[in-house]
């Protein structure tokens, strides 16, 4: 990944600020239009199903690195989001999936 160890202490605030803006831009941008067309739940699966990024955010955040646009700070930073969004977003949408009622209805 590219990240230099040492910046991950530094990194961590900087990573939360951009997990949680990362975090309520996809529930707001795919969540809420979900919710608001089918059930709040529905909604909030759709939006948390949304949160994880990964490759291609990598890719941009790598090539800015190599080009000295980006900081190894805010790099290492976005490796954590990737990394955080990619692991609880799932673990949360499998709770919410394992809550919501069956459809007894068969097509």
């Amino acid at each position: 990944l590219a990240v230099d160890l040492s910046e991950i202490g530094g990194a961590l605030a900087l990573a939360a600020a951009l997990f949680a803006a990362a975090s309520v831009g996809k529930l707001i941008g795919a969540g809420l239009p979900a919710a608001l067309l089918t059930t709040p739940h529905t909604g909030l699966v759709i939006g948390l199903s949304m949160i994880p990024r990964a490759e291609i955010f990598l890719i941009i955040m790598l090539h800015g690195l190599t080009q000295n646009a980006v900081s190894e700070q805010l790099y290492t930073a976005a490796v954590l989001v990737c990394l955080a969004t990619s692991t609880l977003a799932p673990i949360a949408v499998r709770g919410l999936l394992l809550k919501q009622p069956r459809d007894t209805h068969t097509a």
